[in-house]
Order: C-alpha cells, then sequence, then structure tokens
C-alpha cells in the first residue's frame, strides 16, 4: 500500500465534532445553556475530515424568574448576534470572551437593562446600562454597582469581582 492510499485510511469516516458552549448558573443549578452560533477557530490546527465546528441550536435567550437572558461567546458579540436578532427585550445581555472588543452597536439589552462583558483580556471587561431613554452608560468604574472590585493583579491570585447592579427599573426579582 503506498502512502497516500494509507493517510486517506486514517482519515476518519465522520470528523468529530467542535461546539463552543457556555451555560448560566443559579444556586449551583444549571439553568440555559447557551451555544456559540458562529466559528472563531474553534478547530483550528485540524482538517475539517477531523475536526469541524457546528453552531449551536440552542437560542441564546432564556427566561429565569421573570427576567430575559441574552449570552454571546466571544466572536459572536463581534458579529453582534443578539443585536441582529432582535432578541427582545433583553434585561441582561452577558458576553464571555477570549477575547472581543465590547461593542456598543451590539448590545441588545432594553431600556434599563445591563450589558455585562468577561473578557481574558481585562481590559474588555466591562459593565454597561442603558438609560431608561435609551442611552448606553458605561458604568465599569462606577463604585456604585460594585460590592468588591478585582485589578489585573487581585485576578492573577484568583479574586473574583462581585456586581451588584440594581435591578432594572420596572423589573421583579
Amino acid at each position: 500500500m503506498n502512502q497516500i492510499s494509507q493517510s486517506l485510511r486514517d482519515i476518519p469516516k465522520f470528523p468529530e465534532i467542535a461546539k463552543n458552549v457556555a451555560y448560566l448558573l443559579l444556586g449551583g443549578h444549571r439553568i440555559a445553556k447557551i451555544d456559540k452560533q458562529e466559528d472563531w477557530g474553534e478547530a483550528f490546527g485540524c482538517s475539517p475530515d477531523q475536526l469541524a465546528f457546528v453552531p449551536g441550536t440552542f437560542p441564546q435567550c432564556a427566561d429565569i424568574m421573570g427576567y430575559r437572558f441574552g449570552m454571546e461567546s466571544c466572536y459572536d458579540h463581534g458579529l453582534g448576534m443578539l443585536a441582529r436578532r432582535n432578541a427582545t427585550p433583553l434585561h441582561f445581555h452577558f458576553v464571555v470572551s477570549d477575547w472581543v472588543e465590547s461593542s456598543m452597536g451590539n448590545m441588545a439589552m432594553t431600556a434599563g437593562g445591563y450589558f455585562a462583558h468577561a473578557s481574558t483580556k481585562y481590559q474588555q471587561s466591562t459593565l454597561w446600562r442603558r438609560t431608561m431613554n435609551g442611552a448606553l452608560e458605561d458604568i465599569t468604574l462606577n463604585d456604585t454597582f460594585w460590592m468588591k472590585r478585582s485589578t489585573q493583579a487581585t485576578l492573577l491570585n484568583g479574586d473574583l469581582a462581585s456586581l451588584a447592579p440594581p435591578i432594572p427599573l420596572g423589573m421583579k426579582l
């Protein structure tokens, strides 16, 4: 058998599947699953015959205790996946990334809602709110919204930030 024939035999009949999934937890219980929609290198370094990214099929929004939560991973936020879907009214819009910039044009929360971005690039971790008149306000550095704030040095030591934003107007727990 020649080397090309052997190489073709080594290719799996079906590639492995790569998905990028995040979970929303409340009280130690999984209450929502969010699937990433767009590929940004999840299968990097592999041929499509070996590993293929498959977009998520679960919706990116969850209703929890009367609040509507939207979540994006990395590149999905850069493309504005939630904003393009008009997934409103979102009371909370979360982004987890390695890394993508916080894009004001892609923030999909309703008036009185919040946008929170947790990024491996510390400078991109931000907290925003949409005022009742619809304006965006960066409240990242506003001490009113922090119970405990991490610095880059304390994050490296495993100290996480604790946000305590007030519940958006008109919403109830």
